[in-house]
């Protein structure tokens, strides 16, 4: 499912935050992942979910904006395929988006593809050669249909301390929107289940 085409421009300050959340990182067999979203001040009533996000997602609405989370799994797993995957469900929403992510991987790597879609390029990378090139492909398409224009990405710090932001590193609503996102994640990986949950972190232990 893909986002519908969207005519304005993406907004200059970030309006929604991603990340992505990877358990057992070493034991492939009993890694669990999530991807989460963050839309500060949204609200279902004017800025409702789309199809997209439905079938993709679960929504958690609370009175300061809206949770967006996903479980993410499979042996080729990886933090990057998480931050991918919520990088997808944030462009996948009605509407420009601006998305904050404190994957460096994932912004530098979106960043070039909209700029070679702005510039009418076609992008020729065979993505099912890749890693995490299913995602990558899908991601590709969901700023085509939306329009390149419409979308734009921004490197923020990750588990920035108050210290960061008077060194002037992150500013303090980056520092909680990249929190909340975090959080965001995980709440995707319990979406798994409570019993994969503990059964993995049971097995990684006795590993």
């Amino acid at each position: 499912v893909l986002p519908y085409g969207c005519k304005f421009e993406a907004p200059i300050e970030v309006n929604v935050y991603t990340d992505g959340s990877w358990i057992n990182p070493r034991r492939f067999q009993y890694s669990l992942g999530g991807a989460g979203v963050w839309w500060p001040s949204r609200k279902l009533d004017k800025h409702p979910l789309s199809q997209a996000e439905e079938e993709l997602a679960r929504a958690f609405p609370y009175d300061q904006g809206v949770r967006i989370a996903t479980a993410i799994g499979g042996y080729s797993g990886s933090s990057t395929r998480t931050e991918l995957a919520a990088g997808i469900l944030a462009i996948c929403s009605h509407g420009p988006v601006h998305i904050a992510s404190d994957s460096e991987v994932f912004v530098n790597q979106a960043t070039k593809i909209v700029k070679r879609l702005r510039q009418g390029q076609t992008i020729k990378t065979v993505f099912n050669t890749v890693s995490d090139g299913d995602l990558w492909g899908h991601l590709v398409q969901a700023v085509i249909a939306k329009g390149p224009l419409s979308v734009t990405f921004t490197w923020v710090k990750g588990h920035a301390t108050d210290e960061h932001v008077k060194k002037g590193i992150t500013t303090t609503v980056n520092k909680i929107g990249n929190d909340v996102a975090d959080e965001t994640a995980d709440i995707g990986v319990t979406l798994h289940g409570e019993g994969p949950v503990y059964l993995a972190n049971v097995y990684i232990k006795r590993h």
